[in-house]
């Protein structure tokens, strides 16, 4: 280890990846407002130094915020024909609005499921939460409202639906389960 080392090593940022962080005395300082080593003294002052020096508008350019999990906010999810939207007020007390696959609803205790657009990531909202249970709960295509199949039975499902194949197992299923998808 030198002395540049101990005085400060730029270079990037172990979490986020974004140029331009600084590692001194083994102390992360990043100007990326989304990492956890985030330092808003830092990020002003390399802003400010950055702006002095020529090309600085190449430097301002590439000095924005960098989104992080970028991968699970996009998505190719789409719901479809099945689509439901869900009325939810959440622990701040702020109402918002999911849209989801109404086939993939579950019940757990106190709790509901399902997978949400764009991501097609399962989510569960509490029933106490929710404004519109009625209405979910009572939609045409929903399995709430009708007998649901057990992990065992479910497996059997996805595996013969996922591959298009069949077995009288899985034809006896299909009649006990038609909505299932």
């Amino acid at each position: 280890m030198g002395l540049r080392d101990l005085f400060g090593k730029e270079g990037l940022c172990p979490s986020c990846r974004c140029e331009g962080a600084r590692t001194t005395f083994g102390k992360v300082k990043c100007r990326n407002p989304n990492c956890v080593h985030f330092d808003l003294e830092f990020s002003q002052k390399e802003g400010q130094s950055r702006s002095e020096s020529p090309g600085s508008a190449v430097a301002a350019a590439s000095t924005g915020p960098v989104r992080i999990n970028t991968r699970h906010l996009s998505g190719h999810f789409d719901p479809g024909e099945h689509a439901i939207e869900i009325q939810y007020r959440n622990a701040r007390g702020e109402n918002r609005l999911y849209t989801g696959d109404v086939t993939t609803l579950r019940e757990s205790g106190e709790h509901i499921s399902l997978c949400l657009a764009p991501t097609g990531r399962r989510v569960a909202f509490a029933k106490k939460n929710m404004q519109n249970l009625d209405e979910v709960k009572g939609h045409p295509e929903s399995p709430l409202g009708g007998p649901i199949p057990t992990p065992r039975e479910s497996k059997v499902l996805r595996y013969h639906l996922g591959r298009g194949s069949t077995s009288k197992h899985f034809e006896e299923l299909r009649q006990k389960y038609p909505n299932y998808r």
